[in-house]
């Protein structure tokens, strides 16, 4: 059951908003019922006052002389109503309660004094035996009195104990929304903010057995999810941005050493001021100049190296220069580009284009 409890939020709720309403209704049976108990005690005050002013009654009538018809009419009726159901009704919690032994005194002393002068038509012992008889019924009166409000102070104190267990009950439940529901709401609204700006290292603190925890703990896999993929996204982008780099470098390199060629005589420092910028802008390149060997040993009727041997594990193409020096530089044609890619995807190139003398390039 309390495993239950703690990994369903709306059964937290609907227990709380279940206790409230017991105790509300407990709160309310109990009043009505002692309401209900309450209304004998009041029917009990007012017939124990009818009686002592009917014993008034009965010794201003015996004062004044009155037919004995009028005095035994006032008599029965007080016996009547001393012996009236609701005053016996009050007397039902037991025989040993101060109730219980006031109306013993009560019903005693009406019949040893009162009722025997009355029929002797005594009118001076019943005067003075009815101050008693009344003091009697005060206190019977008084007694009824404290029980009733005796019962008024447990529905009081029913009701409080009510109302302070529901305030209980509320300030949990007010506990349990703000630290369990309004809290992670907020953290979980914050991280997805952060997360929409780009802050895709967020993640939510929240930790609990209930739909928030599980919502909180979707999220952080989501955004580690998220946060993997962006990563790996960075590093192809970073990668291909730098192979785009290389890939322009060589395009502009081979572009200038073209053009430089075309325009000036090839000459051995020029061919590894070439290779050295192609092993700068590619640096898995391995070149090697053989001009240095084959100048060395070359007859003495061949003219300077204008196309000497340059080799490559991932090499790249090298044109002759210009017949014409003073033409202005001009861009490599489509077919030499094409020369150049076919020449660099071939794994090793050697060449060697002596020239004869006499005959120009």
């Amino acid at each position: 059951m309390m495993r239950w409890l703690r990994s369903s939020l709306p059964a937290r709720a609907g227990l709380a908003v279940i206790l409230i309403a017991i105790l509300a209704l407990a709160s309310s049976l109990s009043a009505g019922l002692i309401a209900w108990f309450s209304q004998g005690d009041a029917a009990a005050i007012n017939t124990a006052g009818s009686v002592r002013m009917e014993t008034y009654h009965l010794s201003w009538k015996l004062a004044a002389g009155a037919p004995r018809e009028e005095i035994a009419a006032i008599t029965d009726s007080l016996q009547t109503r001393l012996n009236s159901h609701s005053l016996k009704a009050v007397l039902e919690d037991g025989p040993t309660t101060d109730l219980q032994i006031s109306y013993g005194q009560i019903q005693q002393r009406w019949k040893d004094d009162l009722h025997p002068a009355l029929q002797r038509g005594d009118a001076s012992a019943f005067q003075a035996m009815a101050l008693p008889f009344v003091e009697q019924l005060n206190q019977f009166v008084s007694l009824l009195q404290r029980q009733s409000e005796q019962k008024q102070g447990w529905q009081q104190v029913i009701q409080g104990l009510a109302l302070f267990t529901t305030l209980i009950v509320l300030l949990l439940g007010l506990y349990e929304l703000q630290y369990g529901v309004v809290s992670p709401l907020q953290e979980l609204v914050a991280a997805t903010q952060r997360f929409r700006r780009g802050e895709f290292q967020v993640r939510v603190n929240h930790q609990s057995h209930d739909e928030l925890g599980q919502l909180a703990t979707s999220f952080n896999a989501m955004a580690e999810t998220i946060e993997e993929s962006h990563r790996t996204l960075e590093s192809q982008v970073q990668q291909k941005t730098l192979n785009l780099q290389q890939a322009n470098a060589a395009l502009e390199l081979l572009y200038q050493s073209s053009r430089s060629l075309a325009t000036r005589l090839a000459n051995a420092e020029g061919l590894d001021e070439l290779i050295r910028r192609f092993q700068q802008r590619l640096p898995g390149l391995r070149c090697r100049c053989a001009c240095k060997d084959t100048c060395r040993h070359r007859p003495s009727n061949y003219s300077p190296c204008t196309a000497p041997t340059v080799g490559m594990s991932a090499p790249a193409a090298i044109a002759p220069r210009a017949r014409n020096t003073t033409k202005p530089a001009r861009k490599p044609s489509a077919s030499a580009t094409r020369a150049a890619n076919w020449v660099s995807s071939r794994p090793t190139l050697s060449t060697a284009i002596p020239r004869k003398p006499g005959k120009p390039n």
